[in-house]
């Protein structure tokens, strides 16, 4: 079964332009979005929304990606993550796919490998 694409997907992404690149790829794809740059507000985006995927940048600020998914560790575990990294970031890699991220990407992005990425993502079973 695959997810409606109507349904929320939270970006967390400190980086305002990142975030608007991001945010239109998918919603070119179907999806819509909503954004959050910093802890509280991502936390309370996916409260709110109840997002089937949550994509992620790992070098995120406050907290950083890693503080993030362990505290989304005991919150939802059907949550899907769909996690950004910088090229040469192997340990950090490893780190969030201990924590439960799904997939990876690399910033600077392709679009069209981000939204074959979240098609994959988003049509896997939780």
């Amino acid at each position: 079964m695959s997810m409606n694409k109507a349904e929320p997907v939270v970006i967390a992404e400190s980086n305002f332009l990142t975030a608007r690149l991001i945010a239109a790829t998918l919603q070119g794809t179907g999806h819509t979005t909503a954004v959050g740059r910093f802890g509280d507000e991502i936390l309370k985006l996916i409260d709110r929304h109840h997002p089937v995927v949550l994509v992620l940048n790992m070098n995120l600020a406050r907290p950083s990606g890693l503080e993030l998914l362990r505290m989304l560790q005991h919150r939802n575990t059907k949550l899907r993550i769909l996690a950004a990294v910088s090229p040469g970031q192997p340990e950090l890699r490893a780190a969030a796919s201990s924590l439960g991220v799904s997939d990876f990407f690399e910033i600077p992005f392709s679009p069209e490998d981000l939204a074959a990425r979240m098609t994959r993502l988003s049509e896997q079973r939780p």
